[in-house]
């Protein structure tokens, strides 16, 4: 069923500017056991693509990314300075994170910077959320005071005093 649902809904353009659809399938192949068509998949997507968060703070639509095109943000070193003192309020787990600063780490700190509460934080992301990040949001929504919904390719997750909507089913 999922194939066919693929087939009507996907386009020629959206195969060309986005694979999201591809891995949604490859991940629902793999959990069904289908080894072959998982790794036929994986194939044509090629590359995982690179994890993007957006924020939307003041009518005003801010992306974030992993790696080198982080440190263009305008905002950078504020981001960086709340994603340090994030790491120092969280302890270790934070800190062992910080060489590999995934995208709505830096959406959420972005949000903790120019929002105050009880704004709730609303960040969409491209991939899904991974363990850390997911275990990381929980921390920060209790630490802050702060709700903090993220809509991964997946669902959404409302993350509020330690804990998630999605009760760690993520």
């Amino acid at each position: 069923m999922a194939e066919t649902v693929l087939d009507r809904i996907v386009t020629e353009e959206q195969t060309m500017s986005s694979t999201s659809h591809y891995l949604i399938m490859s991940n629902m192949y793999r959990d069904a056991g289908f080894e072959e068509k998982t790794a036929e998949l994986r194939i044509k997507v090629g590359r995982k693509p690179t994890g993007r968060s957006w924020i939307e703070i003041a009518g005003e639509m801010h992306e974030f990314m992993v790696g080198v095109a982080a440190f263009s943000h305008p905002m950078w070193k504020e981001i960086k300075t709340m994603l340090d003192e994030m790491g120092r309020t969280e302890g270790k787990k934070m800190r062992e994170q910080s060489e590999n600063i995934h995208s709505e780490k830096m959406a959420v700190a972005f949000g903790l910077i120019r929002t105050s509460a009880p704004t709730p934080i609303r960040i969409s992301k491209n991939l899904r959320i991974c363990q850390d990040c997911h275990d990381i949001m929980k921390l920060i929504s209790q630490a802050y005071k702060r709700e903090i919904v993220v809509r991964d390719c997946n669902r959404f997750h409302r993350f509020m005093g330690g804990l998630c909507s999605c009760k760690d089913y993520w």
